[in-house]
């Protein structure tokens, strides 16, 4: 922001000027030698020259006999003075420091509680105990540092200054195109190299390697979260996901909601579905991978492939190449699969928090299959199942029919209904807000800069794993966008032109398709609305997320917070898997199952407190994460 550093630099080379003045310094005790030095070193003042302020100050910085009579609030002024810096006091963000420390760190500080006396005589105020004697008994507290030499809690609260200041700024920075959404990160060329050579080092990494081991070396600013076994939480918060940015969220979103509302310590147990053919092509998988890590901090997720992939050479429908994890992962499943098991078996508690927010691909069956042939189902310690299902069409397409009778099993041992989360009825089917389209357009307007500022290394993974996972998805080689409303034979013509600059590898090409489909507007009303806001934020230099997975968090938000906001259908759970969609129904199901909507979806005081929790339990969780000891400098 060069415009505010230099009026910054303006105004505290007047302002400040002033209050290094010869005259103002009030040296006392000079000896006839240092008396000459002062006069010689104040001929060099000349407040209206920021040449001459910061000669005349370093003049003074060198003198040392000098500056040892300078009263000590003034050596800072001069220091930044000398060395074309800027001073300013730690004063009025303290209020904000309050109150950042009371919500976050409470246990950082304390208050003096009593009532408020001004000193006329000598201008200052204190707390007393009693109101006797004083002319308005005015009650009041002041907050106190618990620990005032506590680096830890001093670095802490400097970031806290850092991070709500940049966030501010960057809400505020125009040269974000607003008709790219509100997903655009900030991304310095120095964070976006650091990103290139992590994914390089991930992708080095020999078959069986944890890729935080890369990660770690490179992001000293998380607190890497285990399953250690010195928890012993009666929850466990088990969720099986594909890792895509939406997912991360959500993840992050419900562990701050558990911790907070079901007092859970232990880290979710996080088993990550990959599937080489239809997305883990090129570098999603070291990418996925990068930013669940930077958005969760687990250091350890369990990675299961397709159970239709027998051999571990799946071809990628967009990079037409077969990934180098692919065979070993594959060749690893069932082993996999073995631990996943004992860990399960391991816990001891009375709850399990199970949350499916990808397609089943076989795996679920295989989980359940194996606990079953062990003879440890169910689990041992008898939990109770809580079972909730993001029941999007692609999630639901990859659930083979083994998964769906594993699901049934997992059900019997379940005293609650299963949860249907479905983004088209949650928000209201065909009568939903336009807030709803996607991710993008329903962020709060500051979250990307918050997490430009909060994490930027986490910021430069999203923009780069939106370029290449969404390249696919505007692919138009691979995909025809017009097939229910047909171009005339003009608009074909041109949008052969725009479909021929289209290189998947490349997203300068990518971003130039999307542009010029945007910008035609015949073409462009004929586009599926579901793809508009992809093409859009691409043209534009956003990023694009479905607002889908964090819709679970949303629903357990508000049944706590506000419980009129939702519907609940209840009744037994039916999957039309010729069609590949649930619902609840009352005539016929698996087993019980409610799917919550909203009563008014168009209700904008519910969503944008829905914006609001979606914000601040993501942002909560960065930030719980961050490990502040290694930035003691």
């Amino acid at each position: 922001f060069p415009d505010l550093a230099a009026a910054l630099k303006l105004f505290n080379d007047e302002f400040n000027a002033g209050l290094i003045a010869p005259a103002k310094l009030k040296l006392k005790g000079l000896d006839a030698s240092e008396t000459g030095r002062f006069e010689q070193i104040s001929a060099l003042y000349h407040p209206g020259s920021a040449a001459k302020l910061k000669e005349y100050s370093m003049a003074l910085l060198q003198d040392e006999g000098l500056m040892r009579k300078v009263p000590g609030f003034k050596v800072s002024t001069i220091k930044a003075f000398a060395y074309g810096g800027c001073d300013s006091p730690l004063c009025d963000q303290l209020i904000f420091l309050q109150e950042w420390l009371s919500e976050r760190r409470p246990r950082a500080i304390r208050y003096e509680e009593g009532y408020w006396y001004y000193n006329e005589e000598k201008a200052f105020t204190e707390i007393v105990s009693s109101p006797d004697n004083l002319p308005c008994a005015i009650r009041a507290k002041r907050p106190v540092v618990v620990f005032p030499r506590n680096e830890d809690d001093l670095i802490e609260m400097r970031h806290a200054l850092h991070d709500y200041l940049m966030r501010h700024l960057y809400t505020l920075d125009c040269h974000i195109s607003k008709a790219a959404g509100r997903m655009v990160f900030h991304v310095p060329d120095e964070t976006k190299a650091r990103l290139d050579d992590l994914v390089k080092k991930v992708k080095a990494q020999v078959d069986g390697a944890n890729p935080v081991d890369v990660i770690r070396e490179v992001t000293t600013r998380i607190q890497w979260q285990s399953q250690s076994s010195d928890y012993h939480d009666s929850h466990l918060m088990l969720v099986y996901s594909d890792m895509e940015p939406d997912d991360n969220m959500s993840i992050a979103q419900l562990w701050e909601w558990k911790a907070e509302v079901d007092k859970m310590e232990k880290p979710p147990m996080v088993i990550m579905a990959v599937d080489f053919e239809k997305k883990e092509g090129g570098d999603i998988l070291e990418k996925k991978q990068i930013t669940s890590s930077l958005t969760l901090g687990l250091e350890h997720v369990y990675v299961l492939t397709p159970e239709s992939d027998t051999t571990g050479q799946q071809v990628n429908k967009n990079s037409r190449t077969v990934h180098q994890r692919n065979a070993w992962l594959q060749a690893n499943r069932q082993a996999e699969i073995d631990r996943i098991c004992e860990e399960l078996v391991r816990f001891k508690g009375s709850v399990i928090d199970f949350y499916i927010i990808a397609p089943g691909l076989g795996n679920l069956a295989g989980i359940i299959g194996q606990l079953r042939a062990k003879g440890q189902w169910p689990l041992p310690s008898r939990p109770n199942w809580r079972v909730s299902l993001y029941s999007g069409q692609y999630n639901l397409g990859g659930m083979t029919q083994g998964d769906l009778e594993a699901l049934s099993e997992i059900m019997q041992h379940s005293s609650d209904p299963l949860v249907d989360v479905g983004k088209f009825p949650f928000f209201g089917g065909k009568g939903c807000h336009p807030w709803t389209d996607s991710l993008t357009t329903f962020a709060s307007p500051s979250m990307a800069s918050a997490i430009s500022v909060q994490t930027p290394l986490l910021g430069a993974a999203l923009t780069s794993f939106n370029d290449e996972f969404n390249a696919g998805l505007v692919n138009p080689h691979s995909k025809d966008f017009f097939s229910k409303k047909p171009l005339t034979e003009d608009e074909a013509a041109r949008y052969a032109r725009y479909k021929a600059a289209f290189v998947y590898e490349r997203a300068d090409t990518v971003r130039t398709f999307c542009k010029c489909v945007v910008e035609d507007p015949d073409i462009f009303k004929k586009l599926p609305d579901f793809k508009k806001s992809t093409f859009t934020a691409f043209a534009y230099g956003g990023c694009d997320s479905p607002l889908c997975d964090q819709l679970i968090f949303a629903y357990e938000y508000l049944k706590v917070k506000n419980p009129s906001a939702l519907n609940m259908q209840t009744g037994k759970w039916f999957f039309d898997a010729e069609k590949g969609f649930s619902q609840v129904r009352q005539d016929e199901g698996r087993f019980p199952a409610i799917q919550p909507t909203l009563k008014d979806p168009l209700d904008e005081v519910v969503l944008a407190d829905l914006r609001s929790a979606l914000q601040k339990y993501l942002l909560q969780h960065l930030d719980d994460i961050r490990c502040v000891k290694h930035h003691s400098r």
